[in-house]
């Protein structure tokens, strides 16, 4: 008897956090950051801030760019169901070539968030999971369009023009008179234009990683990567006197460069939606069950209904019963 209530009780808590939509618990000690679409405002409003610790500021296009403007809120159908998600849309100029945005120095400047942070970052790898929403520029120059990037390509992911993905790690050491050089992994796959996707990363403290959208796997590495420093992501600060060539790396960017513009990293183009990065490497178990929650934040998939949920426990009830009843 006692046997049957113990499995009843885990029935029923396991069917309560399937209602809630949240089965995810995680150390806040290895939350590097975490930005939810949830506390932006009302749609069409311009976002100047977004998050807490650190807090992101919007990075306003350059008058370089024909009407700039800040990211803005953008109210969405939800993928699956009904009702209405908030994503934060990145500013950007019409679709061209060689016009904005597909001319690098100028989609540097354009629209995203920055969070400065200036201090060495101590990590055991690192675990990305974001929801995006991309509007490939098929016109453009197919430069690497930033999803999140920490001190300018020190660790970031970023998808092109093409809709394939790539994964980049610091590689080299910054010092005060050179900045980090970085190596690019992946580049393969082929994000659907404005398709919502959660995309998530794992990167190992060797360097080895795994990078997937939604539930396909995109790319990996299975050996280390020589170079990768497993214990300290630095920035890249400058002193005087100091060659032209170096610049202040010192942010995390989110849909934008995360440090001083450079060729062939430019902002991302679309929605950026519920996005968390820590500096750890998730276990496969708890990557899934994070990408679940922001799929169901999002709107991309559905919520169990309650009547569903009884159901089953009634069911069990009454295997139960009918158990007892043959005895």
């Amino acid at each position: 008897m006692v046997r049957k209530s113990l499995i009843l009780v885990i029935v029923l808590s396991a069917a309560m956090m399937l209602a809630a939509g949240s089965a995810f618990a995680y150390s806040s000690a290895d939350l590097l950051f975490s930005v939810k679409t949830s506390d932006l405002g009302d749609s069409d409003s311009a976002i100047s801030t977004w998050g807490t610790t650190p807090v992101f500021t919007a990075v306003n296009a350059t008058a370089a760019v024909t009407s700039p403007k800040a990211p803005t809120v953008a109210t969405l159908a939800a993928t699956v169901g009904t009702g209405s998600i908030k994503w934060a849309k990145t500013a950007y100029a019409a679709l061209g070539g060689t016009t904005p945005p597909g001319n690098t120095t100028i989609s540097n400047s354009t629209s995203g968030f920055t969070g400065p942070l200036n201090t060495g970052i101590a990590h055991t790898g690192f675990t990305v999971v974001m929801a995006v929403r991309p509007e490939l520029n098929t016109l453009g120059s197919n430069d690497f369009r930033s999803l999140v990037n920490i001190y300018a390509n020190g660790m970031g992911l970023f998808i092109k023009d093409n809709g394939a993905v790539s994964l980049r790690l610091q590689t080299t050491q910054p010092t005060t008179t050179a900045n980090g050089a970085s190596t690019t992994y992946g580049g393969v796959g082929a994000l659907a234009n404005n398709t919502p996707v959660v995309m998530s990363m794992v990167v190992n403290a060797d360097g080895s990683h795994d990078v997937w959208a939604g539930s396909t796997w995109l790319f990996g590495r299975t050996t280390a990567v020589v170079g990768w420093d497993n214990a300290m992501l630095l920035p890249s600060v400058k002193t005087l006197p100091q060659p032209y060539t170096l610049s202040n790396r010192t942010s995390i960017g989110l849909g934008s460069a995360g440090g001083t513009a450079q060729a062939g990293t430019s902002a991302f183009r679309g929605y950026l939606g519920d996005s968390y990065v820590y500096t750890t490497a998730l276990t496969n178990a708890e990557r899934l069950a994070l990408v679940s929650d922001v799929e169901i934040s999002m709107g991309m998939v559905a919520i169990p209904e309650p009547s569903s949920i009884l159901a089953l426990l009634m069911g069990l009830g009454s295997i139960a019963g009918l158990r007892r009843r043959k005895r």
